[in-house]
């Protein structure tokens, strides 16, 4: 993933201490020295909870709704479709959250808060250390979100949009796992698919999120 536009694939990655850090690319396999991502506060960019090393406790960020969760995980995407990379968030205790670049995708400005991703009224959660990865899996030109979690199974969020607004269904069963479903030809696992969801509710605080068009 190019996070910086310089056409070298750099690296996101959360911390065990709350924090979330980008490793840039430097080209021919070699990268820079982990920096902390920050908002546009010039603070380090964590979901709510974080080891304060100095006085060696844990804390929250200050003023946070948040901050009895902590964030482990960060996916770069532009998830409102401005034209810049957000972040969509994945916490230790399994829920997912947004982050929005106010900024542009050369000058980012993250949020000093982030924004929880729900499924109708419910707060969207796939088990605990959600590892949240962005992409349309099904082709219906939203984007959906596929997660790791604790115990290796990897739950599936699908979005439905039929009104131009964003929808999120919660996770389905895992994608893999055990019992895979067998095809015709031999006994070979399927191809994993995404499950149908119970019905489509609003994705709080989002407008709607399209994934890029196939070349």
């Amino acid at each position: 993933m190019d996070f910086d536009g310089d056409n070298e694939k750099d690296l996101i990655t959360g911390c065990f201490e709350g924090g979330l850090y980008l490793i840039q690319g430097l080209g021919d396999g070699e990268f820079a020295t982990p920096t902390p991502v920050l908002d546009k506060a010039d603070n380090i960019l964590r979901l709510g909870q974080y080891w304060d090393d100095e006085n060696r406790e844990w804390t929250g960020v200050e003023d946070s709704e948040f901050k009895e969760y902590l964030g482990i995980c960060g996916y770069a995407v532009d998830f409102d479709d401005d034209g810049d990379l957000d972040l969509v968030l994945g916490s230790n205790e399994g829920y997912l959250f947004w982050r929005e670049n106010e900024g542009s995708r050369s000058n980012p400005q993250y949020a000093t808060e982030s924004i929880q991703l729900k499924s109708g009224d419910e707060p969207l959660v796939t088990g605990s250390h959600a590892m949240p990865f962005v992409i349309d899996w099904n082709g219906d030109g939203l984007y959906d979100i596929l997660s790791g979690r604790s115990d290796g199974r990897q739950p599936a969020a699908d979005h439905r949009d039929p009104l131009g607004g964003v929808a999120g269904a919660a996770p389905g069963p895992g994608v893999g796992g055990p019992d895979p479903p067998r095809d015709d030809s031999g006994g070979e696992s399927a191809p994993p698919q995404v499950s149908p969801h119970a019905g489509p509710g609003a994705l709080v605080g989002s407008p709607g999120r399209r994934a890029p068009a196939a070349a």
